[in-house]
Protein backbone atom coordinates (compact mmCIF):
# COMPACT_ATOMS: atom_id res chain seq x y z
CA UNK A 1 0.00 0.00 0.00
CA UNK A 2 3.03 2.25 0.61
CA UNK A 3 4.21 2.05 -2.70
CA UNK A 4 1.16 2.90 -4.43
CA UNK A 5 0.63 5.75 -1.61
CA UNK A 6 3.96 6.84 -3.01
CA UNK A 7 3.41 6.56 -6.35
CA UNK A 8 0.11 8.48 -6.01
CA UNK A 9 1.85 11.33 -4.58
CA UNK A 10 4.50 11.07 -7.00
CA UNK A 11 2.05 11.74 -10.10
CA UNK A 12 0.73 14.43 -7.95
CA UNK A 13 3.50 16.67 -7.77
CA UNK A 14 4.42 15.55 -11.02
CA UNK A 15 1.60 17.23 -12.63
CA UNK A 16 -1.95 16.12 -12.07
CA UNK A 17 -3.97 16.71 -8.55
CA UNK A 18 -4.65 14.46 -5.98
CA UNK A 19 -6.29 14.44 -3.04
CA UNK A 20 -4.05 13.66 0.04
CA UNK A 21 -6.43 12.67 2.40
CA UNK A 22 -5.75 9.64 -0.46
CA UNK A 23 -2.61 8.81 1.67
CA UNK A 24 -3.45 10.29 4.99
CA UNK A 25 -7.06 9.99 6.22
CA UNK A 26 -10.63 11.03 5.52
CA UNK A 27 -11.01 12.89 2.60
CA UNK A 28 -12.82 15.41 4.98
CA UNK A 29 -9.67 15.92 6.73
CA UNK A 30 -7.22 16.50 4.31
CA UNK A 31 -6.64 19.29 1.25
CA UNK A 32 -5.13 18.53 -1.80
CA UNK A 33 -1.55 19.43 -2.17
CA UNK A 34 -1.87 22.37 -4.56
CA UNK A 35 2.08 22.69 -5.79
CA UNK A 36 4.07 20.50 -8.23
CA UNK A 37 7.83 20.21 -8.07
CA UNK A 38 8.49 22.16 -11.63
CA UNK A 39 6.39 24.66 -9.61
CA UNK A 40 8.58 25.47 -6.86
CA UNK A 41 12.08 24.66 -8.20
CA UNK A 42 11.39 26.09 -12.03
CA UNK A 43 9.76 25.02 -15.21
CA UNK A 44 12.64 22.87 -16.54
CA UNK A 45 12.95 20.78 -13.58
CA UNK A 46 12.12 17.34 -13.74
CA UNK A 47 11.93 14.24 -11.79
CA UNK A 48 14.69 12.57 -10.45
CA UNK A 49 14.14 10.94 -7.41
CA UNK A 50 11.99 10.73 -3.96
CA UNK A 51 12.06 9.89 -0.45
CA UNK A 52 9.05 9.31 1.35
CA UNK A 53 8.50 10.59 4.99
CA UNK A 54 6.98 8.04 7.38
CA UNK A 55 5.84 8.39 10.77
CA UNK A 56 6.43 5.29 12.98
CA UNK A 57 6.96 3.16 9.92
CA UNK A 58 3.15 3.55 9.08
CA UNK A 59 1.93 6.88 8.04
CA UNK A 60 3.61 8.57 5.03
CA UNK A 61 3.17 12.17 5.85
CA UNK A 62 5.77 13.70 3.78
CA UNK A 63 7.47 13.27 0.47
CA UNK A 64 11.13 14.70 -0.55
CA UNK A 65 11.58 15.20 -4.37
CA UNK A 66 14.53 15.73 -5.96
CA UNK A 67 14.78 16.84 -9.48
CA UNK A 68 17.00 18.45 -12.14
CA UNK A 69 17.43 20.81 -14.76
CA UNK A 70 19.28 20.38 -17.44
CA UNK A 71 19.08 23.91 -18.53
CA UNK A 72 20.42 25.16 -15.32
CA UNK A 73 22.88 22.35 -14.34
CA UNK A 74 21.46 22.17 -10.79
CA UNK A 75 19.66 20.44 -8.51
CA UNK A 76 16.79 20.70 -6.62
CA UNK A 77 14.98 19.43 -4.07
CA UNK A 78 11.59 20.35 -1.77
CA UNK A 79 9.51 18.54 1.28
CA UNK A 80 6.39 18.42 0.16
CA UNK A 81 3.35 17.73 3.35
CA UNK A 82 1.19 15.02 2.55
CA UNK A 83 -0.44 15.71 6.14
CA UNK A 84 -1.20 18.99 7.81
CA UNK A 85 -1.17 20.46 4.23
CA UNK A 86 -2.51 24.12 4.46
CA UNK A 87 -1.24 23.99 8.25
CA UNK A 88 2.34 25.77 9.58
CA UNK A 89 3.99 23.11 10.87
CA UNK A 90 7.73 22.24 11.00
CA UNK A 91 9.49 21.21 7.63
CA UNK A 92 13.13 20.95 6.59
CA UNK A 93 14.25 19.81 3.38
CA UNK A 94 18.30 19.57 2.70
CA UNK A 95 20.94 18.48 0.03
CA UNK A 96 24.23 18.71 -0.83
CA UNK A 97 26.78 17.49 -3.37
CA UNK A 98 29.64 15.34 -2.30
CA UNK A 99 32.61 17.30 -0.69
CA UNK A 100 30.07 20.42 -0.23
CA UNK A 101 27.93 21.92 2.31
CA UNK A 102 24.72 20.84 3.36
CA UNK A 103 21.87 23.21 1.90
CA UNK A 104 18.49 23.35 4.24
CA UNK A 105 15.39 25.40 4.34
CA UNK A 106 13.72 24.71 7.82
CA UNK A 107 11.04 26.27 9.65
CA UNK A 108 7.00 26.48 9.81
CA UNK A 109 5.41 26.01 6.22
CA UNK A 110 2.28 25.04 5.26
CA UNK A 111 3.04 23.31 1.89
CA UNK A 112 6.33 22.67 1.68
CA UNK A 113 9.69 24.17 2.62
CA UNK A 114 12.13 24.46 -0.27
CA UNK A 115 13.50 24.75 -2.99
CA UNK A 116 16.95 24.35 -2.04
CA UNK A 117 19.61 24.12 -5.06
CA UNK A 118 22.91 23.27 -5.64
CA UNK A 119 25.21 22.51 -8.66
CA UNK A 120 26.72 19.12 -9.13
CA UNK A 121 28.47 18.14 -12.41
CA UNK A 122 30.26 14.77 -12.26
CA UNK A 123 29.26 14.62 -8.33
CA UNK A 124 26.75 12.04 -6.02
CA UNK A 125 23.85 14.23 -4.12
CA UNK A 126 22.41 13.49 -0.93
CA UNK A 127 19.25 14.76 0.33
CA UNK A 128 16.75 14.14 2.64
CA UNK A 129 13.90 16.30 4.64
CA UNK A 130 11.73 16.05 7.58
CA UNK A 131 7.95 17.14 8.54
CA UNK A 132 6.58 17.74 11.74
CA UNK A 133 2.96 16.53 13.30
CA UNK A 134 1.32 16.25 16.66
CA UNK A 135 2.25 12.65 16.34
CA UNK A 136 5.79 12.96 15.63
CA UNK A 137 8.44 14.20 13.62
CA UNK A 138 9.38 11.64 10.20
CA UNK A 139 12.75 12.67 8.60
CA UNK A 140 14.93 10.69 6.36
CA UNK A 141 18.21 11.40 4.44
CA UNK A 142 19.57 9.70 1.61
CA UNK A 143 22.77 8.44 1.21
CA UNK A 144 25.05 9.68 -1.32
CA UNK A 145 23.40 8.84 -5.25
CA UNK A 146 21.79 10.38 -8.33
CA UNK A 147 25.55 11.49 -9.73
CA UNK A 148 25.76 12.95 -12.72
Amino acid sequence: MLFLKQTVLATALLGTTVVAAATSGPASAEKNQPYRLEQVCGASYHFVNELPLVLDGTRQIGLTILGYSAVTKKNCAVTFKIAKIGTPTYTTVSLRKAGGPLRTDKGKFAYYAGPVYVTAPGKCVQFGGSVRVKAGVARDLTPFGNCG
